[in-house]
């Protein structure tokens, strides 16, 4: 027996199968036939696993303040660790955080030992944190701690001869904090490596552990970052006494340079855990990519 389109369906030697398809000179015999569809089968759940895939990886723009998304919340008062190698974004890291304290009127006082302060706010201009006008209304004050090692002198209000004198240095950063607001006031210390050829381990630790615990008399806290160069034992001791360590890594990725950060330790508090992809862009700064799109 035939179909409508001459395909064969019946025989009275046995059953066959039934053709939608008119049979051509080219057709392949039972049970080759069905070898196409199995093909576009494949290509259609291939696809399918690389759209899940997309789905799955798909990373979002998120601004700066996606950061306290990471660690429930603000950071208020304690003593905080930023630690990465070179190029995983420390510093502007920390400035970013110095600027949000400064929008929400918190005194801030930020201690540079690697840079010159004009720099340290030209880059900060740059990323769209212009700070002048914090500095001009007393919100914000430098302590210079890079100057003197760079042979020149300072321009700053307060400085240090030699950032290895501790004792100076911390007197430095409590004539800076403001007298009459220093409540609930930030210390941002960028950063601790140049101590590490200038003073005793120890010593470097005892110095954290005075100012954090000064900072945190005040209702404010104390930001230090630290690079690798950093004695290992001095890093374990101040990740021990901070309330939060922030740790951040740059890497290569197929040949393209990255940026990550992850939220080691938050204590007394829940937080994301895991590593947090991030770029820097000149005007912006710090933007993350988000797995959840922003409401």
């Amino acid at each position: 027996m035939f179909d409508v389109q001459n395909g064969h369906t019946f025989s009275f030697r046995g059953p066959t199968s039934f053709n939608i398809i008119k049979p051509g000179p080219f057709s392949l015999p039972p049970p080759f036939d069905l070898l196409p569809y199995f093909a576009a089968g494949g290509v259609v759940a291939i696809g399918g696993v690389a759209y899940y895939r997309n789905r799955k990886t798909k990373r979002y723009l998120a601004p700066f303040d996606h950061f306290n998304t990471l660690t429930a919340g603000e950071l208020d008062g304690g003593t905080v660790s930023i630690e990465g190698n070179t190029g995983s974004g420390k510093t502007i890291l920390s400035e970013q955080l110095m600027f949000e304290d400064l929008k929400r009127g918190k005194p801030c006082v930020f201690v540079s030992t690697s840079d010159f302060p004009s720099n340290v706010r030209s880059a900060m201009k740059s990323m769209g944190l212009d700070v002048r006008g914090y500095e001009q209304s007393g919100l914000l004050t430098f302590v210079d701690g890079y100057s003197a090692e760079a042979g020149q002198e300072s321009t700053e209000k307060f400085s240090v001869p030699s950032i290895g004198d501790l004792t100076t240095l911390g007197m430095k950063i409590s004539s800076s904090l403001p007298i009459q607001r220093s409540k609930g006031a930030s210390l941002y210390f960028d950063s601790l490596v140049p101590l590490a050829s200038k003073t005793k381990p120890e010593s470097i630790v005892s110095f954290v552990q005075s100012v954090g615990a000064k900072m945190k008399g005040i209702g404010g806290k104390a930001v230090f970052t630290l690079g690798p160069s950093v004695d290992p034992m001095v890093q374990k001791q101040l990740e021990d006494m901070s309330d939060c360590v922030v740790q951040m890594e740059a890497f290569e990725e197929r040949g393209v340079r990255r940026r990550r950060l992850k939220i080691a330790k938050l204590r007394a508090r829940r937080h994301q855990e895991g590593w947090n992809v991030f770029a820097i862009e000149d005007g912006k700064g710090i933007i993350f990519y988000s797995k959840k799109p922003k409401t």
